[in-house]
């Protein structure tokens, strides 16, 4: 698989799309979970991950949003360069980035992922499971073991939902 690169500005189009279509995303009766704009090789994508209360997202529902947001974002053309616009599933196991994605998964186990080797009951772990008790102010606290436990999220190179 290619490795996504973000630029300093990538941010900043992925917000500017996000606040363009998810009204339009939301009216078709979707939830709008992430835009991601990366490099990817010598390709740019515009990436927007959607999901739907209680119904597994389709292929057929990824058209019918791309056909629904493609003029909107023609229409304010917030990105100068070629790129390819993707409409994908958030997926089983997604990424938790935003506040709402914690508190969408709160009481669900998830999976942590540190950037450096991560102290916790005794042992130090790169990665693990534990069920997800809070989030508040960049602070996730876990129930790991049956203990509840603190962690910094800009400690975690990843946080992800576990199905």
């Amino acid at each position: 698989m290619a490795e996504k690169k973000k630029n300093a500005s990538s941010g900043g189009i992925a917000k500017q799309v996000e606040l363009l279509v998810k009204p339009k995303v939301e009216e078709l009766g979707y939830t709008l979970w992430d835009v991601e704009y990366a490099k990817e090789g010598v390709d740019w994508n515009l990436t927007l991950f959607i999901d739907k209360t209680d119904v597994q997202v389709g292929i057929d529902d990824c058209v019918t949003v791309h056909h629904a947001v493609e003029p909107i974002i023609d229409e304010a053309d917030p990105i100068k360069d070629f790129y390819y616009l993707q409409i994908s599933t958030a997926g089983i196991e997604r990424e938790l980035k935003r506040p709402e994605h914690f508190e969408f998964y709160l009481g669900h186990k998830i999976e942590i992922k540190f950037f450096a080797p991560f102290e916790i009951d005794g042992n130090k772990v790169k990665t693990l499971e534990a069920v997800l008790e809070k989030y508040d102010n960049k602070i996730i606290t876990i129930n790991y073991g049956g203990k509840i436990f603190d962690i910094e999220e800009a400690k975690c190179a990843s946080v992800k939902s576990v199905e």
